[in-house]
């Protein structure tokens, strides 16, 4: 896999311009294949409001269309529920349990193509 410097986005609540945590893409070996990971953290104030999901679909579409790559994935811990229904809500689905870090996670995958079918990102009005 060619390494670069994945990105990384700051995730901002339109308001009031509040940082509320990040969302991007990152290299990540998973079972002995190269991935690409999408991953989001938002600080617990925000959980719920629909950020990270919104987030989530943006980067989604910033690496399926706008790099081209042609497959994401995310890495979830199996009882972290809220970034399991944001992966779901981003199109991803689940895959398979793995481990890795030293413990079980499971892989949610979204190929090009199937975004099409998925929500699109939309701005938020001020």
């Amino acid at each position: 896999m060619n390494r670069r410097n994945w990105d990384s986005f700051v995730v901002e609540q339109l308001e009031d311009d509040r940082f509320a945590g990040l969302c991007g893409l990152a290299a990540q070996e998973v079972d002995g294949a190269d991935e690409i990971e999408l991953g989001y953290r938002l600080m617990p104030e925000f959980w719920g409001r629909g950020l990270a999901t919104e987030a989530a679909r943006a980067c989604r579409d910033y690496a399926l269309r706008t790099l081209g790559l042609p497959r994401i994935i995310s890495i979830i811990e199996p009882d972290n529920v809220g970034s399991i229904r944001v992966a779901e809500k981003a199109g991803l689905r689940y895959e398979r349990d793995t481990r890795k870090w030293d413990r079980v996670v499971r892989i949610y995958a979204l190929a090009a193509g199937r975004q099409s079918e998925m929500p699109s990102w939309s701005s938020r009005k001020a």
